[in-house]
């Protein structure tokens, strides 16, 4: 009866903890956004998209993830701009033709250069940035990554059309992956590191502050796409 009654209870016990919510870690929050942890957010994209308009003029194109033969993302487009953000170095230690997590190229994560590190918030894996794309038929980066854009193709005008902004959620700064776009479905959630609202980097290299509680998510939809052939409003996109 004893040894009935010791695994009835260890039985509740056990669906209890199957039943108790799982809770999600939580980037660090280190206070009230300063001006200055702006101005390096700023000085950051500014940066990034500079870097990105001197890829172009080398290659034709602008950087794109790495990818094997089976269409499979390997590297981010962030470690090809390595060259162009003074970390030749760095550069040449990765592993190309190999995944960001291989036993090369993981280790070098703890190098990640500070233009890619969080200004305000300690995120919950280390090595992660907030600098993300939008990823879509339409926008920075093709879905299809065998499919490379040049700034000829911004249709709409490259001081109409968002490079890079800061995602909602952080991941590893030398691992493929931006923010899917569809111009057809809600805008995902931004702005991770400074409490909701967020900095975009214009595709000619200008940077705007979005503030979160009145720019119009439609209209800031507009400008992700690179040949929508709308007409950027700055107030309904940006907010004012």
């Amino acid at each position: 009866m004893r040894t009935m009654l010791y695994l009835t209870a260890i039985g509740l016990a056990a669906g209890l903890l199957a039943a108790a919510p799982v809770k999600k870690k939580r980037n660090k929050d280190f206070g009230p956004v300063t001006d200055e942890q702006k101005k390096l957010v700023v000085e950051n994209m500014k940066q990034l998209m500079l870097a990105m308009h001197n890829y172009e003029c080398v290659y034709g194109t602008l950087p794109t993830d790495t990818i094997d033969a089976e269409d499979k993302p390997l590297l981010s487009w962030r470690v090809h701009l390595l060259p162009y953000l003074e970390e030749l170095p760095l550069y040449e230690q990765f592993k190309l033709d190999e995944a960001w997590d291989s036993a090369n190229n993981k280790p070098l994560l703890e190098k990640m250069p500070k233009i890619f590190a969080p200004v305000r918030v300690e995120t919950e894996e280390p090595y992660c940035t907030f600098l993300q794309g939008f990823l879509g038929d339409d926008a920075l980066f093709h879905t299809d990554r065998t499919k490379k854009r040049n700034l000829i193709a911004f249709i709409d005008g490259i001081a109409n059309t968002v490079g890079l902004v800061e995602a909602k959620e952080p991941l590893p700064w030398s691992k493929p992956g931006d923010i899917p776009f569809d111009s057809k479905t809600a805008l995902p959630e931004l702005g991770g590191q400074l409490g909701g609202d967020f900095y975009i980097a214009l595709c000619d290299c200008s940077v705007r502050f979005v503030n979160s509680k009145t720019f119009k998510p439609e209209a800031f939809k507009e400008a992700i796409t690179i040949s929508g052939g709308e007409v950027l409003n700055v107030d309904e996109a940006f907010g004012k």
